[in-house]
């Protein structure tokens, strides 16, 4: 069993594909037929035995789609609050601070919004200090300064989207 992440600009057949052309070779020196994902790749051969590559679970998930970040994009809305609100908090010198979109890997639960919005982003305004006893864990906790740096963040968040978009 593996377990793959699929780069951004790659799809799930590709992985597939790639998978078959390394098994095809190692497959005809041991004499064995292949069945890569509901195709019979090796006719000649079988009498060594079996190979079948397939979704184990049927859980295959296309990479997700990228979140436009030009200027006139609902990003920007994002941007500009985190920067203001990073700006604005007590004891933080965020003057000069830059935002910048990043990729993020794991995207299991955004393909439930990728028929709803193309603009879907995964941001959490809390520092690495705000939070202890780890995440998702049954003692899961953060600071109640960070829990107020997020509720100003998001109360910013909605008005600029409210006025904004």
């Amino acid at each position: 069993m593996v377990n793959h992440r699929i780069a951004q600009h790659e799809r799930v057949a590709d992985v597939q594909v790639h998978f078959a052309g390394v098994i095809l070779p190692v497959a005809r020196r041991f004499n064995l037929s292949v069945d890569a994902f509901g195709e019979h790749l090796n006719v000649d051969g079988g009498g060594g035995g079996h190979v079948r590559l397939a979704d184990a679970f049927g859980t295959a998930l296309e990479p997700s789609p990228v979140t436009p970040t030009g200027k006139e994009d609902p990003f920007q809305v994002l941007a500009g609050t985190i920067k203001a609100t990073l700006e604005s908090a007590e004891g933080f010198n965020a003057s000069g601070a830059v935002v910048a979109p990043q990729l993020i890997l794991g995207n299991t639960d955004t393909r439930y919004y990728w028929n709803l919005t193309k603009n879907i982003f995964r941001y959490r305004h809390l520092g690495d200090d705000d939070k202890f006893n780890g995440a998702h864990t049954v003692n899961e906790a953060i600071r109640a300064e960070g829990w107020i740096e997020t509720i100003r963040f998001l109360t910013k968040f909605i008005l600029n989207c409210d006025e904004h978009l």
